[in-house]
């Protein structure tokens, strides 16, 4: 499947310091987060890098590769490398990415979004769904019920009530 990165990386609908820490990793992967010259060198606090850190390996953005922080996948760290080096042509190049299963760091995506892209007919705005809280699931984000095969039965049955206009 092909993917628009770019697109891909809007979606998750990143906070300000969350991109930080995104971009820092991008240029600078690093074992020491919370060291205090690569919280200087990068504009990081330590509450910022804390809560940052948290959501983005939620949506496993970025992982721990032998001790250093890097970002998650390969195709998507490529890629934000040469946007972060303003190497437009070669960004271009590798904004559409062919992979397997672009969401492979989240179980439940592969059996809930075709029926979410059905419903909302339009990736982006199916993506901001599922990563937006929902009151039909008590609040929660669709996204991160997708990590359990409950959770992802759930975000379903939302689909559907919203699909065939059943309201509770």
């Amino acid at each position: 499947m092909e993917v628009d990165l770019k697109t891909l990386l809007k979606s998750f609908l990143l906070s300000a310091p969350q991109k930080r820490l995104l971009k820092a990793i991008c240029r600078e992967p690093t074992s020491h987060l919370y060291s205090k010259s690569y919280m200087l060198r990068h504009d990081l606090t330590r509450g910022g890098i804390h809560s940052a850190l948290k959501r983005l390996r939620n949506l496993n953005l970025v992982m721990l590769d032998n001790g250093i922080w890097r970002i998650n996948p390969l195709e998507l760290r490529i890629w934000y490398q040469a946007v972060m080096e303003q190497d437009w042509k070669r960004a271009d190049d590798l904004r559409y990415a062919e992979l397997g299963n672009p969401y492979f760091w989240n179980k439940g995506f592969d059996s809930v979004f075709p029926e979410c892209l059905e419903v909302f007919e339009d990736f982006d705005i199916a993506m901001r769904w599922l990563r937006t809280p929902n009151f039909s699931l008590g609040g929660q984000v669709p996204w991160d019920l997708l990590e359990t095969v409950e959770g992802a039965e759930l975000v379903k049955n939302t689909l559907g009530c919203i699909k065939y206009g059943v309201y509770s």
